[in-house]
């Protein structure tokens, strides 16, 4: 099949599945869906440029107190504009940098640090196997600073593998390549600011790191025959 004849089935596909989908789901009665309730995508954008890019309770918070879409729309384009000012250019710039490293640079993605995490008592009272693995993922177990330190120790070989692999051009890693830029990019567009927003881009990280994970070592090898070579030419 010719390349452009490809492309035209993979959109014909995307566009069938995405209306196929909505017309199903604008037609079912499982749920009653008020789309008068409906939060604009421009809020979150909104909410992507606040404080260090995460979630904005007063945002949230206003959105329930306007009447009409419109109105939610309106106002968080409002924000975001004023928003935008306030930081400038090169300040946006900054913020983006900041917010990527939120977005990426916690192994752990952001465990136990927001939300209601165990609605239970978060000191770990088991004994036996169970009461070993809560001590590693509660929020007062002893060996969760263990936990965090090997989760970090995974993202980091992760990412080096990904990173490392880069000599890898093969089409379907580069395909992989774009669908994690693209993430990164949605991330920085739209509410993110912390690590577990990563999780759902997690099977492609782990596919890619996979595939590129033999075109790294052999990078790393390379490396090091030739520092042994000037080395040894020192000598």
């Amino acid at each position: 099949m010719p390349k452009w004849g490809l492309l035209l089935l993979c959109v014909v596909a995307l566009g069938a599945g995405y209306f196929g989908g909505k017309q199903v789901t604008n037609n079912q009665n499982y749920i009653v869906v008020n789309r008068l309730r409906a939060v604009p995508a421009i809020h979150f954008i909104s909410m992507g440029v606040s404080g260090d890019g995460g979630y904005n309770p007063k945002d949230a918070l206003k959105m329930g107190e306007l009447p009409t879409v419109k109105a939610r729309s309106d106002y968080s384009k409002k924000l975001l504009v004023k928003r935008l000012k306030k930081l400038g250019p090169v300040g946006y710039a900054k913020f983006l940098i900041l917010k990527h490293r939120n977005n990426t640079a916690d192994g752990t993605f952001a465990w136990v640090k927001e939300g209601h995490f165990i609605n239970e008592n978060p000191t770990p009272q088991e004994t036996g196997f169970s009461g070993f693995l809560r001590q590693f993922v509660y929020l007062y177990g002893t060996h969760l600073g263990d936990f965090r330190y090997i989760s970090q120790v995974w993202w980091v070989f992760l990412l080096g593998l990904v990173a490392f692999g880069w000599h890898n051009k093969q089409k379907m890693t580069q395909l992989f390549r774009l669908a994690i830029l693209g993430g990164f990019a949605y991330l920085l567009l739209f509410e993110g600011g912390r690590s577990r927003y990563l999780i759902q881009y997690l099977p492609v990280i782990i596919l890619l790191a996979t595939m590129v994970a033999n075109d790294s070592r052999k990078f790393f090898v390379g490396l090091s025959k030739i520092a042994l070579r000037e080395h040894n030419d020192l000598k």
